[in-house]
């Protein structure tokens, strides 16, 4: 009993102790479409995802002469065709045997697509590429609609984009605009060798805010990620773990460590996991890239620990509207140290930032607006189309009615999402899945669409 009880007060003490998670809290809103304008999210970030694109029409032709092509080429294991109509949303892996990634990317995506539409959000009936690996898919050169190579050239320090890879002779160059998850961008000359439309993860949900008193903090800073598969050896994530074990104030500042390893060329000792919540008992949180950028930096601006950001080429969709030293407090691996013991000195500096993180993501980056940010891409998208709307109108596509979910492997009825490769795959692939859409099914229409526009 004496135990029992000693257990129950433990329990109770530790409760009290833990962070504290809201939904909605005093002084918080979420953001109106207008916000989103006022505040310059659309401007910062997709205006200048769409400027290589603005200088010319496209068509639904162009787009299935690019499908057609991707098709017939190298596997495609991270591009899907998004299908909306009448708020259904729908996607089509390019590849037969697409990646669990890609599966568990685009079925978050529709799903948060389609809670936004149940909310009321009206997104337009829409056809369009979208690639979900952890780079952008398109190289400006000569024979992209972008147009020809941009003029940035850097080491990729100080936020300046490295020049994209020349694109394979076995990738086609995006014909028509493409959108994608992650791409480089330059700041200093506000342009990007790579021409991607970005849009939102779903999968990362940044919805909380994380509540923890300062003066309760560990004086230190947590860094708690992956060692991604495409890591280099001298990543900003290994180099901080060095730190921490070979430098005096590195041992002092620093609480860093790698909690799964996906390289299996390279050993780490693992170590222990924190949860988000518990993030906010450290001071500051270290946001350092992996292979490219880290989704987690909306989570950690979630809380009201600092968030020192790694000053890195890579962005997501919204990272444009983020000002150094106001949202976060941008580091390299040269001087991590140095802004840390910067920061030792300034808490207010230190409890301004968080509380200017907060607002932000809490304001902008709800999955409510993550998709009122994916109206307004697709309304801006299919108004560089000649012919989207009408397209639209005539696409055939009559999913069974009380389906919940919406997706598929290639070539699967659009309605029904198993695993890759499975036999109901291959079933559907052969004909089978019912009043379903297949991507077969839907090239079909697109190239009957163009065929009659040119009076063939």
């Amino acid at each position: 009993m004496y135990l029992s009880c000693n257990l129950e007060v433990s329990a109770q003490a530790a409760a009290a102790d833990a962070p504290v998670v809201l939904t909605e809290a005093p002084g918080f809103h979420r953001a109106t479409e207008a916000e989103m304008e006022e505040a310059g999210i659309y401007r910062d970030n997709l205006d200048a995802d769409f400027a290589p694109w603005t200088n010319r029409r496209y068509s639904v032709r162009q787009l299935y002469e690019l499908v057609a092509t991707l098709v017939k080429g190298r596997p495609q294991k991270y591009l899907n065709l998004v299908v909306i109509k009448n708020n259904r949303v729908g996607w089509l892996p390019l590849a037969a045997r697409p990646m669990a990634l890609t599966l568990s990317r685009m079925k978050a995506i529709a799903s948060g697509l389609r809670n936004a539409t149940r909310a009321g959000l009206a997104v337009p009936d829409s056809l369009y590429l979208m690639n979900v690996w952890d780079e952008g898919r398109c190289v400006r050169d000569d024979n992209s609609a972008g147009g020809a190579v941009a003029k940035t050239a850097g080491s990729g320090k100080g936020g300046k984009a490295k020049p994209a890879k020349p694109r394979s002779p076995k990738t086609p160059a995006c014909t028509v605009p493409l959108f994608s998850l992650i791409k480089s961008w330059d700041y200093a000359a506000a342009d990007s060798a790579e021409t991607d439309v970005l849009l939102p993860f779903f999968n990362h949900v940044y919805e909380n805010l994380v509540m923890y008193p300062w003066d309760k903090k560990y004086d230190k800073a947590l860094m708690r990620a992956a060692m991604q598969a495409q890591m280099k050896p001298n990543s900003t994530r290994l180099w901080i773990m060095k730190l921490q074990e070979a430098d005096a104030d590195g041992k002092r500042l620093l609480d860093a460590g790698i909690t799964n390893n996906l390289n299996k060329k390279k050993k780490v000792k693992l170590a222990n996991f924190v949860t988000i919540p518990d993030h906010a008992r450290w001071k500051y949180l270290l946001s350092a890239d992996g292979f490219t950028a880290s989704c987690r930096l909306g989570k950690l601006m979630g809380t009201n620990s600092v968030v020192l950001k790694e000053t890195t080429e890579w962005i997501e969709y919204y990272y444009r509207s983020l000002k150094p030293g106001t949202h976060f407090v941008p580091f390299t691996k040269d001087n991590v140290l140095q802004v840390l013991l910067e920061l030792e000195k300034d808490p207010q500096r230190c409890q301004r930032v968080s509380a200017a993180a907060q607002q932000f993501a809490y304001t902008y980056l709800s999955q409510h607006g993550k998709a009122m940010y994916v109206r307004r891409a697709l309304l801006k998208y299919n108004g560089l189309f000649d012919d989207m709307s009408n397209f639209m109108s005539e696409l055939v596509w009559e999913p069974p009615p009380d389906d919940p979910t919406v997706g598929s492997a290639s070539g699967s009825s659009i309605s029904g999402a198993g695993s890759s490769g499975s036999a109901a795959d291959a079933a559907a692939a052969a004909g089978a899945g019912g009043g379903g859409l297949t991507l077969v099914g839907l090239m079909e229409q697109m190239k009957a669409f163009a065929d009659k526009a040119a009076g063939r």
